[in-house]
């Protein structure tokens, strides 16, 4: 019977520490993207540093990396990222036209997925929708792979002004990301199944 418990115990520990949320579109006002696993938006006309570090908050600022609004990319502001290292589709992979579309895809390079821990994107849209812009936080695990990129996809209901990609960490190992509160849930439930199956064996030793 000791051995039973511990065992139960033990394997629905194991079961549920191995659960994980699926990836799945996001709403967040008009915009949604897919993957994220949270969005918020500020309220002002226009994405920028201060808006994510508001809407999505960590120990240190938000980067950011790069931001489209032209056919084939934007150039950045600095010698980092090349204007290819983040850009906009439509559909299908083809050529983004800001103002035009209001679905597509978006394009992450492995280079800006290997320097940062967690990356934002955020959309904008035109000035008179109820929500102007809104950032994702990206599920980077369920992105899907490209030759040299990964790719998720996003739409609006306006036609997309421009898309801007925020990056945080330095992509290390050591990296500060805060388990989400579903996975701090799942593990000490399993923690403490497991804690009471080692409890009752030790009552009927």
């Amino acid at each position: 019977m000791r051995n039973w418990t511990l065992g139960i115990g033990a394997a629905t520990a194991l079961a549920l520490m191995t659960i994980s949320t699926p990836a799945s579109a996001l709403n967040c006002g008009p915009f949604v993207a897919d993957p994220a696993t949270a969005c918020g938006t500020d309220g002002e006309q226009n994405d920028s540093v201060a808006g994510v570090n508001a809407v999505l908050p960590r120990d240190k600022s938000w980067e950011f990396i790069d931001k489209d609004d032209e056919l084939v990319g934007d150039t950045v502001p600095g010698p980092d990222w090349t204007e290819l290292d983040f850009y906009l589709t439509d559909d299908n992979g083809g050529q983004f036209i800001p103002g035009q579309l209001s679905s597509g895809r978006f394009y992450i390079s492995d280079a800006v997925l290997a320097a940062f821990d967690e990356l934002v994107f955020a959309m904008k849209g035109g000035n008179d929708a109820e929500f102007r812009w809104a950032g994702f936080l990206l599920d980077l695990d369920a992105l899907t792979d490209a030759d040299g990129y990964r790719y998720g996809t996003w739409s609006s209901r306006q036609a997309l002004s421009h898309g801007s990609l925020y990056g945080y960490g330095d992509g290390g190992d050591d990296n500060n990301n805060v388990p989400e509160p579903g996975s701090l849930m799942l593990l000490g439930l399993g923690l403490g199944l497991a804690g009471f199956g080692a409890l009752r064996r030790h009552k009927t030793a």
